[in-house]
């Protein structure tokens, strides 16, 4: 079942900051993501794309975001477990997308749909309990970064 959330009121508070050669660059942010604590977390604070899919379905839409002219703000490989070790997965991408294609952004999206085809036939089961603490692990990388960029925002 594929469901995504996508609330049109939700209110875009994070920014992330570039440090150019000599300018400081803001970019409004949304969050992708197959992680439920994310989504409940994150919905009302900032744009919230929800999907009941795997991680490299996740990837294949990012990858067309990216192609619409999307920028990749986040690794989606963040972290040190391969993707079929870890099915909670969050991306942050840009919120409008940019008048031509981020060829960065393109190569890592490649990169992480060709680690995750090497490693899909490999199937890990893991202990129903432990969904949780997968969920945990990749909502507290993004908390981490998100939190921080708060922070940051508010010296600005």
């Amino acid at each position: 079942m594929t469901r995504s959330t996508t609330p049109s009121d939700a209110p875009v508070s994070f920014s992330v900051i570039f440090l150019g050669e000599r300018r400081v660059v803001l970019i409004k942010c949304q969050i992708i993501t197959n992680n439920l604590k994310v989504k409940t977390a994150y919905e009302s604070k900032c744009r919230t794309r929800y999907y009941e899919i795997s991680c490299m379905e996740m990837f294949l839409i990012v990858k067309k975001m990216i192609q619409r002219g999307h920028k990749l703000l986040t690794d989606p490989m963040a972290g040190s477990m391969r993707p079929n070790q870890m099915f909670c997965r969050t991306v942050l991408v840009s919120l409008r997308p940019g008048p031509m294609v981020d060829r960065e952004s393109e190569r890592i999206i490649n990169s992480c749909l060709a680690t995750c085809k090497r490693f899909f036939p490999l199937k890990v089961y893991w202990p129903s309990r432990l969904t949780v603490d997968f969920q945990n692990m990749d909502y507290t990388m993004l908390s981490y970064i998100l939190d921080n960029l708060e922070e940051s925002q508010k010296d600005l």
